[in-house]
């Protein structure tokens, strides 16, 4: 079995992880955003193959600090 270092509270490809699943021994993250064609909010299962960037929720939280 895989283990993640991704977790609820991060950030993969710009979206914050809600909940981190295994299916089928990989790792998938569900994602929410907002689909403005559809205008309404969506979301997403993404398998970790799929995933471009990862930002863990700590360092995210340091970022927003400096940019006030």
């Amino acid at each position: 079995m895989t283990k993640t270092l991704i977790k609820q509270g991060d950030y993969v490809n710009g979206h914050r992880v809600e909940m981190v699943e295994m299916v089928d021994g990989e790792p998938h993250y569900l994602i929410a955003y907002f689909d403005w064609g559809a205008n309404k909010p969506q979301s997403l299962s993404l398998p970790e193959h799929m995933v471009r960037d990862y930002v863990t929720a700590e360092d995210f939280e340091k970022a927003k600090r400096y940019e006030r």
